[in-house]
């Protein structure tokens, strides 16, 4: 009987990537527009990830759209797809390695919701 592969944890997959980056779980957090404590939950698996704070971790890990694909299905979030518009564009920014801003910046200029939330 042939047994299934493990689907490797939003922890395990952020951590795979922060060494090959040489970044901290701190600096990613603080990129990604999280608390500290908000970084390090989703390192250790706790709490409800939401869909938008992993795309912000990929688009700072510099994720293909393959691994964020991964990266989603691993936080049991919807993956992306080709009929959204917002998900077209995303998809767009992570094959054209966009950062953060600027994949905010074109989703601001098709009026779509941003991945980084304004604050007050």
């Amino acid at each position: 009987m042939e047994e299934k592969p493990v689907m490797k944890t939003v922890g395990d997959l952020l951590l795979t990537k922060l060494g090959k980056k040489d970044m901290s779980v701190e600096t990613m957090s603080q990129l990604a527009g999280l608390s500290r404590a908000g970084g390090y939950k989703l390192i250790r698996n706790q709490g409800n990830t939401t869909q938008d704070t992993l795309l912000r971790v990929a688009f700072v890990l510099e994720f293909t759209v393959e691994e964020t694909q991964t990266l989603l299905k691993s936080g049991h979030c919807a993956p992306l797809t080709a009929a959204r518009l917002r998900d077209r564009a995303i998809i767009y920014g992570l094959k054209n390695r966009l950062s953060l801003g600027e994949m905010d910046s074109v989703l601001a200029e098709y009026r779509l919701l941003l991945l980084v939330p304004l604050t007050k």
